[in-house]
């Protein structure tokens, strides 16, 4: 099985919610265009940037990880 990026699975769990970068980015706390470099590979996103991706619209940072 190929390895999947942190970058591509950023993107991967953005379309699945049906959201663009800039929902992504207003919820995450961020840039649209940190995200966009975040999903190119370009850069590496923090843990707590990470946990705030994670949670998703209305979802608390414990209910993602379990």
């Amino acid at each position: 099985m190929a390895e999947i990026s942190t970058g591509q699975m950023v993107r991967l769990q953005r379309e699945r919610r049906g959201m663009s970068t800039t929902a992504l980015a207003t919820q995450s706390g961020c840039t649209p265009r940190h995200i966009e470099l975040i999903e190119h590979g370009k850069r590496t996103p923090s843990l707590p940037l990470l946990r705030e991706i994670a949670k998703g619209p209305g979802r608390t940072h414990r209910r993602a990880a379990g």
